[in-house]
């Protein structure tokens, strides 16, 4: 059985990474090819599976207000929220909800897709993603983004969410979701060409 240096030996394009959610030194190589972006990165949260992110600074929450959210109109939606407020520590109370950001920004090839779970840290004070955070293939390819994701506090205590800082080349704050990279079989520019989606694309944009 080949070791993990003799593979990676063999690696010199995309094409010769196998489909499937890749291992941490595959993260890593992938990031050397340049189909990966992870800005800051920091090789000290890689792990053997995963990279784990950090907050930002930017936190979102959302009104209370009588009128029913209509799902259907983007406006509604947009006006149920306040606009991003930019503090280094967010208090997330008991059955709240806060919006917030990544402090990596992250760019994926068409051929890789990112997907977002609670770090250990993050589950035991009940902290709970309110949709599953996935990254689509081509997702900030030309423009590296932070990643957005909604959060509840369902634990009985509040929660203290305190934005990284970047000190000495080093991400300094707790670490807030792992990511894991996929490869899919075939760039995104195929699936696009055959999918029946109006919405489906591979930019900023792109909230699927």
């Amino acid at each position: 059985m080949a070791g993990i240096e003799e593979i990676l030996n063999k690696i010199k394009s995309i094409d010769d990474v196998l489909p499937g959610t890749q291992a941490g030194y595959m993260i890593l190589r992938l990031i050397e090819l340049g189909e990966l972006k992870i800005s800051p990165f920091d090789e000290g949260y890689l792990t053997n599976m995963n990279y784990k992110l950090h907050f930002n600074n930017k936190f979102r929450t959302p009104k209370e207000e009588s009128k029913p959210i209509d799902l259907s109109s983007a406006e509604s939606i947009e006006a149920s929220f306040y606009p991003y407020a930019e503090k280094d520590v967010h208090i997330l109370k008991p059955m709240e909800s806060v919006i917030c950001q990544s402090f990596e920004k992250v760019g994926l090839s068409t051929y890789l897709i990112a997907r977002l779970e609670n770090t250990t840290q993050l589950g035991r004070v009940f902290i709970n993603h309110s949709a599953h955070g996935c990254v689509n293939a081509g997702h900030g390819v030309n423009e590296p983004f932070n990643i957005m994701v909604e959060i509840t506090n369902l634990g009985r205590s509040p929660v203290r969410l305190e934005a990284a800082k970047l000190i000495d080349g080093k991400i300094v704050g707790p670490e807030c979701f792992r990511m894991y990279i996929e490869k899919i079989p075939y760039p995104a520019e195929d699936y696009k060409r055959i999918s029946f989606s109006k919405t489906l694309r591979m930019d900023a944009s792109d909230r699927s």
